[in-house]
């Protein structure tokens, strides 16, 4: 995952976020309501592999777990694109690019 050193100020939208391929083809399955086993098996790789790469993406993006992180995929269609951006949720309102989000709401 590649982060831009942006600074952030409470409310503000988090760094922006490009993902990897592989990270892509995580998010996705994840989002495609995939198991950890059924992605592992679909992509060649250890279950604890797709674990750490699931870890590494709420870390990466400022989310509490694999929840958060299904709502992220699905509020940012565009990281499935490669497309950089923003960590966090997102609420109603924001005019970040998000499906949904409240960000600008804050500001």
């Amino acid at each position: 995952m590649i982060r831009s050193q942006e600074p952030t100020r409470p409310g503000a939208p988090g760094p922006l976020v490009a993902l990897s391929p592989r990270e892509i083809d995580i998010l996705s399955l994840t989002c495609q309501g995939k198991r950890t086993r059924e992605i592992a098996r679909r992509l060649g790789l250890s279950i604890r592999t797709v674990d750490d790469y699931t870890w590494r993406l709420c870390q990466g993006l400022q989310l509490r777990g694999r929840v958060e992180l299904i709502i992220w995929g699905h509020q940012n269609p565009r990281a499935l694109a490669g497309v950089p951006v923003h960590a966090g949720l997102h609420r109603a309102g924001c005019k970040c690019g998000a499906l949904t989000c409240s960000l600008d709401e804050a500001a």
